[in-house]
């Protein structure tokens, strides 16, 4: 493991070579980002503290890249392997626990879930909302990636929508990690906007 974060271009650098060797890298989305980055006129907070998107994408993506093509299923035998990149999340996913727990940022699971069951636990397919009024923020947590995307997809859109939309971006609050089976989720927030009725997030 890395004894702190890699930069992109390191990433970048370590994929070349993994791809001669026959192994599985991520795409780098940087290039995107910064041709978008240029046409916005300011940008969003991404995290809390020092640790934001980008950070949290490329140790996911250092977790990810390595893996022999052999050991990614290419036909599923269950439904969690329906992604071919199932066995490269859970890769990855583990190496992001691992350095979270050692470094941060820990959200308590506990005080998010209390919040979200007060508010008759709302939420959607993918996420677990709730509002923090005296913030004036909604936080959101992953519960399920949707159309068996990875954990390494839903950073990148984040860190895509931060770069459109920098005026409402996400901000990256830390991440759960279950007591029993170790599983790591994301905790984001937005701020609430007013339409003059309800507070709601877009």
């Amino acid at each position: 493991m890395f004894s702190e974060i890699p930069s992109s271009n390191e990433l970048t650098q370590q994929a070349f070579q993994f791809r001669k060797e026959g192994r599985y890298a991520a795409h780098p989305v940087e290039a995107a980002l910064r041709y978008h980055r240029a046409q916005a006129e300011n940008t969003g907070a991404q995290s809390h503290g020092g640790f934001d998107f980008e950070s949290a994408e490329i140790l996911y993506r250092a977790g990810a890249q390595g893996l022999r093509f052999s050991e990614i299923p290419q036909h599923p035998q269950s439904i969690p392997e329906l992604s071919r990149l199932a066995s490269v999340d859970r890769s990855a996913r583990s190496y992001l626990r691992h350095w979270v727990d050692i470094n941060g940022p820990v959200y308590e699971e506990s005080i998010f879930i209390e919040a979200w069951e007060s508010q008759e636990k709302r939420g959607g397919a993918e996420h677990h909302v709730h509002h923090d009024q005296e913030q004036g923020r909604w936080f959101k947590r992953l519960h399920r990636s949707l159309h068996f995307t990875t954990l390494g997809d839903y950073f990148d859109r984040l860190r895509l929508y931060e770069a459109i939309f920098p005026e409402t971006a996400y901000r990256l609050e830390g991440f759960t990690i279950n007591a029993k089976n170790k599983q790591l989720t994301s905790v984001v927030s937005k701020m609430a906007f007013w339409n003059g009725e309800v507070d709601f997030m877009v």
